[in-house]
C-alpha cells in the first residue's frame, strides 16, 4: 500500500516539477507511474479505499475548525 502511496506522491510533485524543469518532472512521473502501475488492482483499490477515507475525516476536521472562526 505504501508503494501505491509513493507511486502517487511522485506522479503529483512530477507534474508541478514540469513547470520547474520539464526533464525532473518527466523522470518523477516515470518513476510514479512504474511504481504505481507494478502493484496488484488489489492494493491500489485497497489503497485509494483508505486515501478517500483519510480524505473525508480530514475535510471534516478543516470544515470544523473553519466553523468554529467563524465566532
Amino acid at each position: 500500500m505504501l508503494q501505491v502511496w509513493i507511486g502517487a506522491i511522485l506522479l503529483v510533485l512530477g507534474m508541478f516539477m514540469l513547470l520547474a524543469n520539464p526533464v525532473a518532472g518527466g523522470i518523477l512521473i516515470g518513476i510514479g507511474y512504474l511504481l504505481y502501475k507494478s502493484t496488484s488492482k488489489a492494493t491500489r483499490a485497497a489503497a485509494e479505499s483508505t486515501f478517500w477515507g483519510i480524505c473525508l475525516v480530514c475535510m471534516v476536521v478543516v470544515g470544523a475548525v473553519a466553523f468554529l472562526g467563524l465566532f
